[in-house]
C-alpha cells in the first residue's frame, strides 16, 4: 500500500456539494461534486501555493479557505466568489507554519504556530480574528519544541474553542489543552494532558459531550505505538480516567478518532496496510486489532473532512482510497484480518493499568478480550458508574437495547453514513 501523506480536504455541504482541495506540484486545485447534477467542476484556485492550508465551512454554508504562498503570504479565499479573490490577511511573514481555520458564528478565527528566530526550537502560537468588522491578532503563548514541530488540533464547541498542542516539559514533551471562551473572548491557562516521558508525535483528539478522547503516538523500546487517553473536562478543569496503549510495537503513526453510532474507532498507519480497533463503551475496552485488507493493494491518503450537515459522526480526518474517496479503516468488517495482539512491554493489554483514581486495576482481570462477543458481554455487565448510567439508559430504551447488543463480526454502522454521500462512496460499501 502506497500511504501518500500530502495535504487534502474534503467539505461537504447540506445540498450534496461535495469540495476536495488538494496540493500537488506547488499548485492548490479543487474539485466540485454536484450530486444533484452529476458533474464535476475543478478550479486552480493559488499557483504558488505550498502544502500549509486549511479550510472550514459554518453553518449557512459559507466556506473559507486559508493558505501559505511561496512568498510566505497568507491568504484567505471563500466561496462567495468562487475561489477567485483571495484577501492577504498576513504579508511576507517568515516562520508561519501549521495553519487552521476554524469557524463560529460569522466569526473566522485563523490559529497558527511562528518560528522564534531567538529560540532554538522555540514558537509562539497565535489567533487571528475577524468578526466581519474588525481584524485582531494576539499571541497566545510560547511553546517550545524538539527536532519536529508537532500540529496543534483545535475543535468547536458551543461555548468556543479547544486546543491541543505540544509543549517541552523538562525536555519532554507534552500535549495540553486551553479553551477559548466566545463571550469572554479570553483563553484559558493551559492544562497538561499528557505525563510520560517518551518521545511523542502525531496527535488527534474528539470532545463527546465532556469526554475528551485523545490519541497520539508515542516510542517505547525504539518502536511508535499507539496510545490513547480518556479525560473528563468539565467547568475548565481536567481528569484523566484512563490510558492505554492500543496498538503492537512496530511503525505505527497518524492515528485519528472517529465517532459513529456510539462507536469509538481509533485507526492508524501500521508499515503498509491501516490498522484499526473500535471501543463499545467509550474507550474502556477495546475489540481486537484489525489489518483491513484493501489497504494492500490500494493507494491510500489521509484527509481532513468538514460538513455542516447534522450527522451523527464525529471526526476530523479519514484514511481513505484515492481512486475512489472511499473511506477505509472503520465500518464493515467483511475485508479485515485479525492481527494478534503481543503480550508484555508496555502494552495495555498486560500486566496493570492505572485507572488515575487512586487505584491500580489488574487488566489481566479486566482486559478486553479478542472475541467480538466477548466484548459484547463485557460491555453489558462494568460496574462501574459509567456503566450503571447506561445500563439505566438501556434498560428505559428497550428498543435501542436491541440494537446495541446485535454485534456479529458484521458491523454494518457505516452504511447509513456513507448513503449520504457521494456515489463513489455509495460504489464504496457495496
Amino acid at each position: 500500500m502506497p500511504f501518500y501523506n500530502g495535504k487534502s480536504i474534503i467539505i461537504e455541504d447540506r445540498r450534496g456539494k461535495l469540495y476536495t482541495f488538494f496540493f500537488q506540484d506547488h499548485k492548490l486545485t479543487y474539485s466540485l461534486y454536484h450530486r444533484d447534477l452529476g458533474k464535476v467542476e475543478k478550479k486552480l484556485i493559488v499557483e504558488d501555493a505550498t502544502n500549509d492550508f486549511d479550510g472550514s465551512i459554518n453553518y449557512q454554508g459559507e466556506i473559507y479557505l486559508v493558505c501559505k504562498d511561496q512568498k510566505n503570504n497568507i491568504i484567505l479565499l471563500s466561496n462567495h466568489r468562487d475561489f477567485s479573490h483571495g484577501k492577504y490577511i498576513l504579508d511576507h511573514h517568515k516562520g508561519i507554519q501549521d495553519i487552521m481555520i476554524r469557524q463560529m458564528d460569522h466569526q473566522i478565527h485563523i490559529l497558527y504556530h511562528r518560528k522564534d528566530e531567538d529560540t532554538l526550537g522555540g514558537y509562539t502560537i497565535h489567533h487571528y480574528k475577524d468578526d466581519g468588522m474588525s481584524q485582531q491578532n494576539s499571541e497566545i503563548c510560547r511553546v517550545n519544541s524538539r527536532d519536529i514541530l508537532n500540529p496543534m488540533c483545535c475543535l468547536v464547541e458551543k461555548e468556543g474553542l479547544l486546543l491541543t498542542y505540544f509543549d517541552l516539559i523538562s525536555d519532554t514533551e507534552q500535549i495540553f489543552l486551553r479553551s477559548y471562551s466566545k463571550s469572554d473572548e479570553s483563553w484559558s491557562e493551559p492544562i497538561q494532558l499528557t505525563d510520560s516521558r517518551e518521545v511523542k508525535l502525531y496527535h488527534d483528539v474528539l470532545l463527546d459531550d465532556q469526554n475528551l478522547h485523545l490519541t497520539y503516538c508515542e516510542y517505547t523500546n525504539g518502536n511508535l505505538v499507539v496510545k490513547y487517553e480518556k479525560h473528563i473536562c468539565k467547568n475548565g478543569s481536567n481528569r484523566k480516567i484512563y490510558e492505554y496503549t492500543i496498538s503492537n510495537q512496530g511503525n505505527c503513526s497518524h492515528p485519528i478518532l472517529i465517532i459513529h453510532d456510539g462507536l469509538l474507532w481509533l485507526c492508524w498507519t501500521e508499515y503498509s496496510y491501516i490498522a484499526s480497533r473500535f471501543s463499545t463503551d467509550q474507550g474502556r475496552t477495546w475489540s481486537e486489532l484489525y489489518l483491513w485488507d484493501e489497504s494492500r493493494k490500494e493507494d491510500i491518503i489521509l484527509f481532513k473532512y468538514t460538513s455542516n450537515k447534522d450527522s451523527p459522526a464525529r471526526l476530523n480526518h479519514s484514511f481513505g482510497k484515492a481512486k475512489e474517496l472511499g473511506f477505509i479503516g472503520f465500518g464493515k468488517l467483511d475485508q479485515v484480518s485479525v492481527i494478534p495482539l503481543k503480550e508484555g512491554g508496555n502494552h495495555s493489554m498486560a500486566g496493570k493499568d492505572v485507572l488515575f483514581n487512586g487505584m491500580e486495576r489488574d487488566t489481566e482481570k479486566n482486559k478486553p478480550s479478542n472475541s467480538i462477543k466477548t466484548i459484547e458481554k463485557g460491555a453489558r455487565s462494568v460496574d462501574d458508574i459509567i456503566s450503571e448510567i447506561r445500563e439505566e439508559y438501556l434498560e428505559k430504551t428497550k428498543d435501542i437495547q436491541g440494537e446495541l447488543m446485535k454485534i456479529d463480526g458484521r458491523l454494518t454502522i457505516i452504511e447509513e453514513f456513507l448513503l449520504r454521500y457521494t456515489k463513489r462512496f455509495k460504489d464504496y460499501i457495496e
